[in-house]
């Protein structure tokens, strides 16, 4: 049985922040997220850590990526998400691009693999549009991140020092 696809309009942050925890929610085993910056606001709420934490632990094939400008501000900002990224290195995954045409595209998504995607054409901005259900409107948005990923390098900023 399918179900038929949904898109939202996203005018302010309270729309973005319920968009983002419905996407969450929906996500069985995999997710990527492109952050040019990743304020302390956005995945850091008891709600959306939890949701990371259920899918990274979902099982076989579990797998978050995130893919960051700076991740250097995670660690001065003392983001919530980084102590999940910490404790589940193999599962969470993070890196920065190097690429002058990735570091200039000002713009953020979040993928679920469940066909759903949230996109913020201005990652500043708490404006965007989100789809449910909809692998194909969600293919253009993960061909960008899989090409950015690819050219990106681990965040080895973030990993936790066992002394």
């Amino acid at each position: 049985m399918s179900t038929a696809a949904e898109s939202l309009v996203l005018t302010d942050a309270q729309a973005l922040a319920a968009a983002r925890l419905r996407l969450l929610g929906a996500a069985r085993r995999r997710l990527a997220v492109r952050m040019p910056a990743l304020p302390p606001t956005v995945l850091a709420a008891d709600a959306e850590l939890a949701e990371l934490r259920r899918i990274a632990t979902a099982g076989r094939g579990a797998h978050i990526r995130l893919l960051v400008h700076d991740a250097e501000a995670m660690l001065r900002e003392g983001h919530r998400l980084l102590t999940l990224v910490q404790r589940l290195p193999s599962l969470i995954e993070v890196r920065v691009p190097v690429d002058e045409t990735e570091l200039a595209c000002p713009s953020a998504y979040l993928l679920a693999d469940t066909g759903g995607w949230l996109f913020q054409p201005l990652a500043e901005r708490p404006q965007g549009r989100a789809g449910f259900g909809d692998p194909a409107a969600q293919a253009p948005y993960l061909r960008q991140f899989e090409a950015g990923w690819q050219r990106a390098r681990p965040a080895g900023v973030l990993r936790a020092l066992d002394l």
